[in-house]
C-alpha cells in the first residue's frame, strides 16, 4: 500500500491523519444516525418508551458531538434529511403518510 499521500490533499498519510478521516466519518455516521433516529423515534418509543428515551439521549449527545467537532475543525457534514427510509417505494399517492405505523 502506498502510504506517500492522500490523493488530492498533499497530505502524507500519517497514523494521525488517519486518525482525522476516522473522526470525520464518524462525525458523518452521527449526523446518519440523527437523520435515521428523526424518522423512526416515535415508532421505536411505542415499542418501548424507556429504551427510546435513554437512545434518543444518546443520539442527541452523539450528533452534538461530532457536529461541534466538524464545526471547528471546519468540516462541512452531509444532510441525510432527504433519504428514503422505506424499504420498499411508497407510491407518491401515500408519500409523506405515517398511516402505516
Amino acid at each position: 500500500m502506498d502510504h506517500t499521500g492522500l490523493p488530492g490533499t498533499g497530505q502524507r498519510f500519517t497514523p494521525e491523519v488517519s486518525i482525522t478521516c476516522d473522526i470525520e466519518m464518524l462525525c458523518q455516521l452521527m449526523q446518519y444516525l440523527r437523520a435515521w433516529w428523526e424518522q423512526f423515534e416515535k415508532t421505536l418509543r411505542m415499542l418501548d418508551h424507556a429504551a427510546a428515551v435513554k437512545a434518543h439521549d444518546a443520539v442527541v449527545d452523539g450528533v452534538i458531538l461530532a457536529r461541534r467537532i466538524s464545526r471547528e475543525l471546519g468540516w462541512a457534514l452531509p444532510d441525510y434529511s432527504a433519504i428514503n427510509w422505506a424499504a420498499t417505494p411508497v407510491p407518491p399517492e401515500h408519500a409523506g403518510s405515517n398511516s402505516d405505523l
